[in-house]
Parts: C-alpha cells; sequence; structure tokens
C-alpha cells in the first residue's frame, strides 16, 4: 500500500484523481490548503510514499512548499499540478526538486503513469539530458513562452538540468531558439549571477575561433599586437554557449574536451596553464553522430 498526500483546494477535482487508482494500491490523504501540509509531512515522513502539490493555494504557493517539503526530506517525490500553463513555474518546480510538474486539465494515462512510477510500481526510464529546442515564438526578454505540451516539457528539462554543472548539448534547426534554451539553462542555474557568454563557431576561422575561446598571449601569431583574455576565462564560474559547435575544427575540439576533462586551459602562444571553472552548454543543427562516423567530430568530446 502506497501513501499519497493530495493538496488542493479544488474538492471535486481531488476527488475525481483518487477514483482513478485502485484503493487496493494507493491511500490517499487530501489537505485542502497548504498551511496543514509541512506539520503532515513532517509527522508521517516515515510512511508518506508521494505528494502531490497543486501550485496555486488559498494561503501559499505550491512552491514555496515544495521548497518546504524538500527540507524535511529530500528523498519524498513530489509532484507539482497547475490549473495553467506557465512554462517559468514548470523550470522553477523541476529545478527545486520536483519529480514531475503536471497541468489540468490532465491526460489520465500520464497521470496514473507518473504517480505508478513516482511510488515504484513501473521503472523509471530516467530522463535525458539532450535538449530539444524550443520551436516556438519567444518574448524580447529572452524567455521561453508557449502554451503547447511540447514548451512545458521543454520548460521542465530546462528546469532539471539547471540545477546540475553537466555540460549540456542542445540540438535543433536554425531558427529554433537554442540560444533562448541556453539562456533559460543559465538563468535557473546556480551560476546565474556570473557571466553568460556566446561564441559561434561556424562564424569564425580555427585560428580566430581558438583565440576567442582560448585568449592567446602577445605576438603568438601575426597581427597580436596585445594579450587577449578568451571567452573561458571571461566565463569563469559562469556558462558558455558554443553555438554551432558541428562546425569545431579537430584541434579545438580537443582543447575544449581538456577543459570539461581538467578544467584547465592554455592561452595560444603561452605556457601557463590556467584553471576555469565554466559550465559549457553547446548547441548544433548538424547530426553529430553522422559527424562522427564522418571523422569529423570527436567521440570522446561527443560523451562528455
Amino acid at each position: 500500500m502506497k501513501n499519497v498526500l493530495l493538496v488542493d483546494d479544488d474538492v471535486d477535482l481531488s476527488q475525481s484523481v483518487i477514483n482513478l487508482f485502485d484503493p487496493g494500491k494507493y491511500a490517499f490523504h487530501y489537505l485542502d490548503d497548504g498551511l496543514a501540509t509541512t506539520r503532515y509531512v513532517t509527522e508521517n515522513r516515515d510512511s508518506l510514499d508521494l505528494v502531490m502539490l497543486d501550485v496555486n493555494l488559498p494561503t501559499c504557493s505550491g512552491l514555496d512548499l515544495l521548497r518546504s517539503i524538500r527540507r524535511i526530506d529530500r528523498d519524498l517525490p513530489v509532484i507539482v499540478i497547475s490549473g495553467y500553463i506557465s512554462t517559468e513555474n514548470a523550470m522553477e518546480a523541476m529545478r527545486e526538486g520536483a519529480y514531475e510538474y503536471l497541468t489540468k486539465p490532465f491526460e489520465v494515462e500520464k497521470l496514473i503513469e507518473v504517480v505508478n512510477k513516482a511510488c515504484g510500481y513501473t521503472r523509471d526510464a530516467g530522463r535525458a539530458i539532450a535538449l530539444p529546442a524550443a520551436g516556438e515564438a519567444n518574448s524580447p526578454s529572452d524567455e521561453i513562452i508557449g502554451q503547447s505540451p511540447e514548451i512545458v516539457e521543454i520548460a521542465k528539462l530546462i528546469g532539471q538540468v539547471a540545477k546540475t554543472d553537466a555540460a549540456i548539448l542542445i540540438f535543433g534547426e536554425s531558427g529554433t531558439g537554442k540560444e533562448l534554451v541556453a539562456h533559460a539553462i543559465h538563468r535557473n542555474s546556480n551560476r546565474r549571477n556570473n557571466t553568460f557568454l556566446s561564441v559561434n563557431c561556424a562564424a569564425l576561422s580555427d585560428t580566430l575561433l581558438e583565440s576567442e575561446l582560448f585568449g592567446h598571449e602577445k605576438g603568438a601569431f601575426t597581427g597580436a599586437y596585445f594579450k587577449r583574455i578568451g571567452k573561458f576565462e571571461q566565463c569563469h564560474r559562469g556558462s558558455i554557449f558554443l553555438d554551432e559547435v558541428g562546425d569545431m575544427s579537430m584541434l579545438t575540439q580537443g582543447k575544449v574536451l581538456r577543459v570539461l576533462q581538467e578544467k584547465e586551459i592554455e592561452r595560444l602562444g603561452g605556457n601557463e596553464t590556467i584553471k576555469v571553472d565554466v559550465r559549457v552548454i553547446a548547441a548544433t543543427n548538424k547530426s553529430l553522430v553522422q559527424c562522427m562516423k564522418d571523422g569529423a567530430f570527436r567521440v570522446d568530446l561527443f560523451y562528455r
């Protein structure tokens, strides 16, 4: 028997949700407001298997409650539910550790599947870290907006991967919003108060791209009349977006691999090893699998 706490001020909808599940497998406990939720979770943390939590409650925010529940028990799955579609809420919920974010009206099959997975009745296959591009219109403030299920799924993925320091690879055709996704990942990450810079790898020659990324010392090549600090150094403790990474030369790919593995660089023409702490977000409109088959993209970099 799995114990599920359902927190929602819509009594009729809550009863409808409860009726979807086998009473022989699930015991639902219902609260219509968030004020008593943290106390209930604290008192029943050893027997609770799942919390289903509405975002909009009469006296408090469901997202604030999510944070409180996570402080009480980080291993307790919390499904956040919302009566309206908000990409920002979806990103925040997943960033704060929600197991899933669902919108009303529910797709019954998906609701049952998610609850079963959260309670361990079916095997969760996990979530991918490679992100599809946004694919819908964006606002001037670089925020991803939209109400389609696909946009909400992307927002949830952004919230999930933003809280890690993992390198991210975004696939998508030109103009589908890959840089918007990269900005959103940075904006929702622990690095949000530090530098975010973008580099278009297809727009520069090999030497200029290396100089742009890693910097150079005075006299490193013809025209290098002064020392230049590269983007990786400028982004220390921040994030860098490498657009069209599939157009990068094999030599430069090897240097980027060193950044990911060793967290260090050398400026062109220099001997000093410089430590950098940078999150790499890359994007491409090419099939990197085909590029690897053609010998144009490093296998070890792809799997980093």
